[in-house]
């Protein structure tokens, strides 16, 4: 029989020590993480019954419990956080697939909490359904010759396309670059050809190109003289020799700087690296698949990205169209975040399961919806959690919305043609945020922005209007964000 795996995944060696006192006694193997990198490396190579962790890594800070989740969806987790964030959650306590302690913890708390998350691993299959799975319909995923279901929602014709190139490409160790807005479901894509390839039973290893510090993404990627020496007999290893016989996924590939650029592409046509700073040389067997928000070619074309790592990375092409092209796709996405909720509203005994009435489904699938997947993800967990009756009408949704009209057929904005270049961007900034209503972070990924440099545009406003001194414009987390960080 299997022994029970627990990772836990946290960086403060107190609570790793009260871990191993917890679990070392009973018979339960143990690993530790001391990043969400390591952490999901780990999950892409061994089976994980029970994941420890710590609420800053839950939330969508990094959605490091998320991707857990698309990893090994049953997955059993225990949330460690300050008892002003989970007090009341810890309170309540649950039986469900999120186990909830309030710090400080103590090994018997843990233990019994470990205890709980594993019970659920033996029930009975029919019992034991993660919160994240639900029953596919014969129109969305149908399963593969492994018998597995897709977990890619492709109703519309576009994403049944997309399903069909995802299939072929997985056949071949060709380069796939996958473009689209944030949000729709491109590292669901990446994984699912992972999946569906040669190269399953190997590591996927994302790496977040935009979260690399230039300081270190040279050692990260190729590794260099200071990280190639041993660190407690075990030379450290780069990203890609971590992805060695997988997958590597390059998220949001544009981020890179142009040096960067460069030695990825010599690494990717050598088939091999040498470390810089050293004479070691590295064999690289890695598929690479890249994501971009942006439109590469057009960036190859106005020299922003290095065309020649574009037409490497272009062999296989997948654009993933935004929510709002493909409406078709909303109502079963809906009745998948619905059942998370339901399931979530179930563990912590919140009251009986809700649905949507024909006019909130409607309503739904009239919405834009600028932030695509995640932002409906976060929508329907805040309605369904906060539901007092059992049928959610068009009100509920209109109020976590806004007023909700049917798309616009107009992509024109007006601008005044008076005042400088600065008012002008202004104006145009404040048009594509009332069009997002409200969300500055949604009309920033719509102007192809960082949300910082938003924040300091808007910031820009003469000094007469605030006494010279900027305005300050501080966005803080909705019930909805923090609602999708728990489902999705």
């Amino acid at each position: 029989m299997e022994a029970s795996h627990v990772l836990v995944v946290h960086s403060d060696p107190a609570l790793r020590r009260v871990a191993a006192g917890a679990i070392g006694r009973n018979g339960v193997r143990i690993s530790f993480a001391a990043s969400d990198d390591e952490g999901l490396l780990l999950l892409e190579q061994q089976r994980v019954h029970v994941l420890v962790t710590g609420w800053d890594l839950y939330g969508l800070g990094n959605e490091f419990v998320r991707r857990a989740a698309t990893i090994q969806p049953l997955l059993g987790v225990v949330l460690i956080g300050d008892a002003s964030r989970i007090g009341h959650l810890a309170q309540r306590g649950s039986s469900g697939p999120v186990q909830y302690l309030a710090k400080p913890v103590t090994e018997e708390s843990l233990r019994l909490a470990i205890q709980r998350a594993l019970q659920r691993q033996t029930r009975p299959e029919s019992s034991a359904r993660p919160a994240t799975e639900v029953a596919p319909t014969a129109d969305d995923r149908r399963p593969d010759a492994t018998g597995k279901c897709s977990p890619i929602v492709a109703v519309s014709k576009a994403m049944r396309e997309i399903t069909e190139v995802s299939r072929r490409a997985a056949l071949t160790d060709a380069p796939v670059l996958i473009q689209g807005e944030p949000d729709t479901g491109k590292e669901t894509i990446a994984r699912e050809i992972h999946r569906q390839s040669r190269r399953s039973a190997g590591p996927f290893v994302r790496v977040a190109c935009g979260t690399l510090r230039e300081t270190d993404l040279a050692e990260r990627l190729f590794g260099s003289g200071e990280s190639s020496r041993e660190d407690k007999g075990h030379p450290s290893r780069t990203l890609f020799e971590k992805a060695h016989q997988g997958t590597l996924f390059l998220d949001n590939v544009a981020d890179l700087p142009p040096w960067a650029q460069a030695m990825l592409l010599e690494g990717l046509q050598q088939r091999r690296c040498v470390c810089p700073g050293s004479n070691r040389e590295v064999a690289l067997d890695v598929r690479v698949i890249a994501s971009s928000e942006t439109d590469l070619h057009a960036a190859a074309a106005r020299r922003a990205f290095s065309s020649s790592l574009y037409y490497y990375l272009n062999i296989i092409q997948i654009v993933v169209p935004p929510l709002r092209h493909r409406p078709q796709d909303i109502r079963p996405l809906v009745e998948m975040y619905l059942a998370m909720a339901n399931a979530m509203r179930a563990n912590q005994a919140v009251g009986p399961p809700c649905r949507f009435s024909e006019d909130a489904l409607a309503c739904l699938s009239e919405y834009e919806w600028p932030g695509n997947i995640l932002q409906l993800a976060s929508v329907v967990a805040h309605t369904v959690l906060l539901a007092d009756r059992e049928e959610i009408g068009r009100a509920s949704i209109a109020e976590t919305l806004g007023e909700v009209t049917p798309p616009s057929d107009s992509d024109t904005i007006a601008v005044p043609l008076v005042g400088g270049l600065k008012e002008m961007e202004r104006a145009i900034i404040e048009a594509v945020i009332e069009r997002c209503r409200g969300n500055k972070a949604a009309a920033a990924r719509a102007l192809r922005l960082h949300r910082r440099t938003l924040y300091r545009m808007l910031q820009d406003e003469p000094a007469a209007k605030n006494n010279g001194a900027p305005l300050p414009y501080i966005e803080s987390p909705s019930v909805s964000d923090s609602a999708a960080g728990l489902l999705c």
